[in-house]
């Protein structure tokens, strides 16, 4: 039985139905039971009111309980289990600044502000120098530590993306190279995944650490995805390794080093537990797009094409009605998925994938990172 069919509901008519017959019952005049008297029209106004009522009921019993409540009545019911709901978070990462003329000291100083290019969206991403970056005479590159503009998972974008500096700086340019990322951004954590981790809540009862009880424990931290545990003594005896995915795929450092953190204080006495980033699988994607010349430039296509291919290595991220499918760290890299996508292209009629030519089968160590894209363009006639 779902929870809203706890309590019967009742309308207007039902109401003033049973109350008619309460009054019949205690010999009430009939006369003042017809239509359009005084009485009648007040009786028919507080059945009104309390039929609203009833039907607020089911909503109000449904938000009672973990497993159907939703929004911030999910926020209390979790509460009451000692979970709270993961907060967005802001990137940190470091850009990378480049020159050409190594002639003078260059001083990048803190607050300047970096931008990606729009995404499908159209959205802008910027960034901003946490610390003062200076460029020594004869140094043609330094590193500096950046920090979103805001919180969200939006913002890990992939390697060379962040192209733009927003405050000029002679002969200097800027980039993100590759494993940037400091520490991930995340997103608000999803109602789902709330209700799950405090549905699991009770696994962190037990002392020692069941496989259960780790994967409650990890699924706590700020960017982490999915957990796979291995408890079979892969190690030797008394060995568990606990595998984490990221919103990035392969989790940076300081989610690992929280996770041990974790796993130190709360999980067995005797037992070696260890935390692990998920093992990377370089996946290179290389596609022919066949299109209508008419309507489409080749350019506009293949540049559609690398939004929405980044876009669907963005973990973590929830699938939306015809919006962009994501793939799931737990499962293989799907083809078809990838055709899905680029398929929906506007005046995209024909997709051919050249790699990889079949889908990409992981172990449950591993997790799949792009690497390298390839996008040709065939105009259709």
């Amino acid at each position: 039985m779902q929870p809203h069919e706890l309590i019967e509901v009742k309308n207007e008519d039902q109401l003033l139905d049973e109350m008619k017959e309460q009054l019949r019952s205690q010999q009430f005049p009939a006369r003042i039971m017809r239509k359009g008297g005084v009485f009648y029209t007040l009786l028919a106004l507080f059945m009104r009111a309390l039929a609203g009522l009833y039907s607020l009921l089911p909503v109000i019993i449904r938000q009672m309980f973990v497993h159907s409540a939703s929004g911030a009545w999910l926020d209390v019911a979790a509460r009451e289990y000692g979970v709270f709901r993961k907060q967005a978070t802001k990137t940190n990462g470091r850009i990378t600044f480049i020159r050409s003329n190594a002639e003078q000291v260059v001083t990048v100083e803190a607050g300047t502000m970096f931008s990606t290019n729009p995404d499908l969206k159209g959205i802008v991403r910027r960034f901003y120098l946490k610390k003062t970056v200076v460029l020594p005479l004869g140094a043609f590159k330094a590193d500096g530590e950046i920090e979103a503009e805001e919180a969200g998972a939006g913002f890990n974008v992939a390697a060379g993306n962040i192209q733009n500096m927003l405050t000029f700086v002679p002969y200097v340019s800027v980039t993100n190279e590759e494993n940037w990322i400091i520490r991930e951004g995340t997103d608000l954590e999803t109602d789902d995944s709330l209700r799950q981790r405090t549905l699991g809540r009770w696994e962190q009862l037990s002392t020692g650490g069941i496989r259960d009880y780790y994967r409650s424990l990890i699924e706590s931290i700020s960017g982490v995805v999915a957990v796979h545990i291995e408890d079979q003594h892969p190690r030797g005896e008394g060995t568990a390794d606990i595998i984490i995915m990221g919103v990035a795929g392969v989790p940076s450092a300081a989610i690992v080093q929280e996770a041990q953190t974790l796993i130190t204080k709360y999980g067995s006495l005797i037992g070696d537990i260890r935390a692990y980033a998920a093992e990377p699988v370089k996946i290179d994607i290389e596609v022919m797009l066949h299109y209508v010349p008419q309507f489409a430039e080749a350019e506009a296509v293949e540049k559609e094409a690398l939004l929405r291919i980044r876009e669907m290595f963005r973990y973590g991220a929830a699938d939306q009605a015809g919006e962009i499918l994501h793939i799931d760290p737990r499962y293989p890299f799907d083809v078809s998925l990838l055709i899905t996508n680029l398929r929906t292209i506007d005046y995209v009629i024909q997709v051919d994938v050249i790699r990889p030519l079949d889908s990409v089968v992981m172990t449950r160590r591993q997790v799949a990172v792009l690497v390298e894209v390839k996008i040709q363009t065939v105009a259709h006639t």
